[in-house]
Protein backbone atom coordinates (compact mmCIF):
# COMPACT_ATOMS: atom_id res chain seq x y z
CA UNK A 1 0.00 0.00 0.00
CA UNK A 2 2.60 2.60 0.49
CA UNK A 3 5.28 1.39 -1.84
CA UNK A 4 4.90 4.61 -3.87
CA UNK A 5 6.43 6.47 -0.97
CA UNK A 6 8.32 3.45 1.11
CA UNK A 7 10.17 0.91 -1.05
CA UNK A 8 9.92 -2.75 0.74
CA UNK A 9 13.66 -2.91 0.14
CA UNK A 10 14.53 0.95 1.95
CA UNK A 11 11.74 -0.89 4.93
CA UNK A 12 13.84 -4.22 5.19
CA UNK A 13 16.74 -2.49 5.43
CA UNK A 14 15.65 -0.14 8.29
CA UNK A 15 13.45 -2.18 10.66
CA UNK A 16 12.46 0.66 12.59
CA UNK A 17 8.80 -0.28 12.91
CA UNK A 18 9.56 -3.53 13.73
CA UNK A 19 11.75 -3.60 16.57
CA UNK A 20 10.12 -2.09 19.94
CA UNK A 21 11.63 -0.54 22.92
CA UNK A 22 10.12 -2.27 25.96
CA UNK A 23 8.91 1.79 26.64
CA UNK A 24 7.54 1.61 23.38
CA UNK A 25 5.56 -1.56 23.52
CA UNK A 26 2.24 0.39 23.75
CA UNK A 27 3.09 1.12 19.60
CA UNK A 28 2.98 -2.62 18.50
CA UNK A 29 0.13 -3.67 16.28
CA UNK A 30 -2.80 -5.10 18.08
CA UNK A 31 -4.95 -8.19 16.44
CA UNK A 32 -8.42 -9.18 16.47
CA UNK A 33 -9.19 -12.54 17.95
CA UNK A 34 -10.18 -14.21 14.79
CA UNK A 35 -6.90 -12.44 13.65
CA UNK A 36 -4.51 -13.75 15.99
CA UNK A 37 -6.20 -17.95 15.48
CA UNK A 38 -5.69 -17.11 11.52
CA UNK A 39 -1.85 -16.78 11.68
CA UNK A 40 -1.43 -19.14 14.56
CA UNK A 41 -3.28 -21.70 12.28
CA UNK A 42 0.06 -21.64 10.00
CA UNK A 43 2.98 -23.85 11.33
CA UNK A 44 5.32 -21.11 11.21
CA UNK A 45 3.81 -19.28 13.87
CA UNK A 46 2.50 -21.71 15.78
CA UNK A 47 5.12 -21.00 18.87
CA UNK A 48 3.49 -17.67 18.33
CA UNK A 49 1.97 -16.54 22.20
CA UNK A 50 -1.53 -13.92 21.90
CA UNK A 51 -3.02 -12.65 25.06
CA UNK A 52 -5.72 -10.51 25.94
CA UNK A 53 -5.40 -6.63 25.67
CA UNK A 54 -7.23 -3.13 26.20
CA UNK A 55 -6.78 -0.69 23.77
CA UNK A 56 -8.69 2.28 23.47
CA UNK A 57 -11.66 0.36 25.68
CA UNK A 58 -11.31 -1.94 22.55
CA UNK A 59 -10.28 -5.84 23.67
CA UNK A 60 -7.71 -7.29 21.01
CA UNK A 61 -4.63 -9.34 21.18
CA UNK A 62 -1.02 -8.77 21.49
CA UNK A 63 1.96 -10.54 20.82
CA UNK A 64 4.06 -8.66 23.29
CA UNK A 65 4.59 -11.22 26.93
CA UNK A 66 3.91 -10.08 30.17
CA UNK A 67 7.88 -11.06 30.57
CA UNK A 68 8.72 -8.02 27.87
CA UNK A 69 7.37 -5.87 30.26
CA UNK A 70 9.47 -5.91 33.22
CA UNK A 71 12.61 -5.53 30.79
CA UNK A 72 14.94 -2.60 31.09
CA UNK A 73 13.09 0.35 28.99
CA UNK A 74 15.92 0.67 26.02
CA UNK A 75 15.84 -3.08 25.52
CA UNK A 76 14.81 -4.25 22.23
CA UNK A 77 11.62 -6.53 21.15
CA UNK A 78 11.43 -7.37 17.67
CA UNK A 79 8.25 -8.44 16.63
CA UNK A 80 7.78 -12.51 15.99
CA UNK A 81 6.98 -11.91 12.45
CA UNK A 82 9.76 -10.13 11.60
CA UNK A 83 12.04 -12.01 9.14
CA UNK A 84 15.40 -9.58 9.44
CA UNK A 85 16.43 -9.67 6.35
CA UNK A 86 13.52 -9.71 4.14
CA UNK A 87 11.15 -7.78 6.62
CA UNK A 88 7.58 -8.49 7.82
CA UNK A 89 7.48 -12.25 7.09
CA UNK A 90 3.51 -12.58 7.40
CA UNK A 91 1.25 -12.90 4.04
CA UNK A 92 -0.34 -10.01 3.11
CA UNK A 93 -4.23 -11.13 4.53
CA UNK A 94 -2.52 -11.79 7.76
CA UNK A 95 -0.44 -8.32 8.10
CA UNK A 96 -2.45 -5.85 10.50
CA UNK A 97 -4.15 -2.76 8.87
CA UNK A 98 -1.42 -0.89 11.54
CA UNK A 99 1.77 -2.22 9.58
CA UNK A 100 0.32 -1.96 6.32
CA UNK A 101 -0.36 1.60 6.45
CA UNK A 102 2.79 2.61 8.96
CA UNK A 103 3.92 5.58 9.29
CA UNK A 104 0.37 6.53 9.45
CA UNK A 105 -1.65 5.60 12.53
CA UNK A 106 -5.20 6.30 13.58
CA UNK A 107 -4.87 7.91 16.97
CA UNK A 108 -6.95 9.59 19.30
CA UNK A 109 -6.57 12.97 20.23
CA UNK A 110 -8.81 15.11 22.80
CA UNK A 111 -11.25 12.05 22.47
CA UNK A 112 -11.40 12.88 18.72
CA UNK A 113 -10.17 10.42 16.20
CA UNK A 114 -7.51 11.28 13.62
CA UNK A 115 -4.96 10.13 11.42
CA UNK A 116 -1.63 11.28 12.11
CA UNK A 117 1.96 10.37 10.79
CA UNK A 118 5.13 9.29 12.41
CA UNK A 119 7.87 11.98 11.90
CA UNK A 120 10.16 9.66 13.30
CA UNK A 121 10.16 7.12 10.54
CA UNK A 122 13.36 8.06 8.69
CA UNK A 123 12.10 6.82 5.01
CA UNK A 124 9.73 9.82 5.03
CA UNK A 125 11.74 12.39 6.47
CA UNK A 126 12.06 14.62 2.69
CA UNK A 127 8.09 14.34 2.71
CA UNK A 128 5.92 17.54 3.47
CA UNK A 129 3.29 17.50 5.48
CA UNK A 130 0.78 18.81 2.56
CA UNK A 131 2.71 15.78 0.17
CA UNK A 132 1.83 13.23 3.05
CA UNK A 133 -1.45 14.38 3.45
CA UNK A 134 -2.29 13.92 -0.14
CA UNK A 135 -1.12 10.32 -0.40
CA UNK A 136 -3.23 9.42 2.50
CA UNK A 137 -6.29 10.78 1.09
CA UNK A 138 -5.40 10.10 -2.76
CA UNK A 139 -4.15 6.49 -2.02
CA UNK A 140 -4.43 5.04 1.64
CA UNK A 141 -8.14 5.97 1.94
CA UNK A 142 -9.75 4.88 -1.35
CA UNK A 143 -7.56 1.57 -0.44
CA UNK A 144 -9.12 1.10 3.44
CA UNK A 145 -12.65 1.68 1.41
CA UNK A 146 -12.33 -1.13 -1.09
CA UNK A 147 -10.69 -3.70 1.31
CA UNK A 148 -13.90 -2.88 3.64
CA UNK A 149 -16.13 -2.18 1.43
CA UNK A 150 -18.84 -3.47 3.96
CA UNK A 151 -18.11 0.11 6.19
CA UNK A 152 -19.95 3.17 4.91
CA UNK A 153 -17.47 5.69 5.93
CA UNK A 154 -13.49 5.45 7.03
CA UNK A 155 -14.70 5.99 10.54
CA UNK A 156 -16.78 3.49 10.56
CA UNK A 157 -13.82 0.80 9.81
CA UNK A 158 -12.40 -1.54 12.82
CA UNK A 159 -9.31 0.25 13.30
CA UNK A 160 -7.86 0.63 17.06
CA UNK A 161 -6.24 3.98 17.51
CA UNK A 162 -3.32 4.57 19.94
CA UNK A 163 -3.73 7.62 21.98
CA UNK A 164 -1.93 10.94 20.43
CA UNK A 165 1.62 11.40 21.15
CA UNK A 166 3.72 14.44 20.34
CA UNK A 167 5.94 11.97 17.87
CA UNK A 168 3.07 12.34 15.69
CA UNK A 169 1.97 14.63 13.22
CA UNK A 170 -1.89 15.18 12.97
CA UNK A 171 -3.44 15.17 9.41
CA UNK A 172 -7.11 15.31 9.88
CA UNK A 173 -10.30 14.48 12.02
CA UNK A 174 -12.12 11.80 11.42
Amino acid sequence: MLGEILSKDYCASCLFCCVFRVRNLWETPVFSAEEAKKICRNPRWRNVEFRKTVVSGTECMTWVKESDLGKNPDDEVPCPFLDMKTGCALDGDLKPLECKIWPYRVMLQNGKRIMAVSRLCPGISGYSKNMLLAFVRDKILPSLRKQNSEFGTISEIPLIPKQYTEDYEPLFEF
